[in-house]
């Protein structure tokens, strides 16, 4: 308490109104509020920041690719990870790009979902075709295709500690789950 008047937190739970700005300040319904242009209200109990976008210009091209289908900045390697439009893998933590993807070639839809754990840290493409395996690249800078026998899939996110693949040409509506903890 300071003087006369007291602090009392607020929590708010509820921004249904959204963003009000062509009312005086308080005149602002309840579940309404001045300036949130950064934050995503449309959960309820939830505030959530909006995602930023970045800016990486290296200087050199991608030998061979007209434009990036992915990119990625893959910690555990310290690169930026592309896949280029020809299917190739490229990392860049300079000023050019290095082609890694001689062997293992992707096109994607995806977003590229990162598997820390089981002692690998992989970054995992799924194919676009939904016929053909992911491929992934390691920490070390090697591209290959995800080991085993793993079912092919469109789209790829990583659940607890297992890869979950759907998306299939042959069952597109099954979604398959890999081991535990080793993908």
């Amino acid at each position: 308490m300071y003087g006369t008047h007291a602090w009392f937190p607020e929590t708010q739970n509820d921004w249904s109104a959204g963003m009000v700005r062509d009312r005086p300040r308080n005149a602002i319904p309840p579940n309404g509020v001045y300036d949130i242009a950064d934050y995503l209200v449309h959960q309820p109990g939830a505030l959530i920041g909006r995602g930023g976008t970045s800016y990486y210009a290296s200087g050199a091209a991608m030998t061979g690719a007209t434009y990036a289908q992915a990119v990625y900045y893959f910690q555990q390697l310290n690169s930026v990870v592309a896949i280029g439009d020809n299917g190739h893998f490229f990392t860049s933590s300079g000023g050019s790009w290095t082609d890694k993807g001689a062997g293992t070639t992707v096109s994607t839809v995806d977003t590229p979902k990162l598997r820390v754990g089981g002692g690998k840290n992989l970054l995992i493409f799924a194919n676009s075709d939904g016929t053909t395996s992911p491929a992934t690249i390691n920490s070390a800078g090697t591209v290959a295709a995800l080991g085993g026998s793993p079912p092919a899939g469109k789209y790829a996110v990583v659940y607890k500690s297992r890869l979950a693949l759907g998306g299939n040409s042959a069952n597109p509506n099954r979604v398959f789950f890999s081991p535990s903890p080793d993908i």
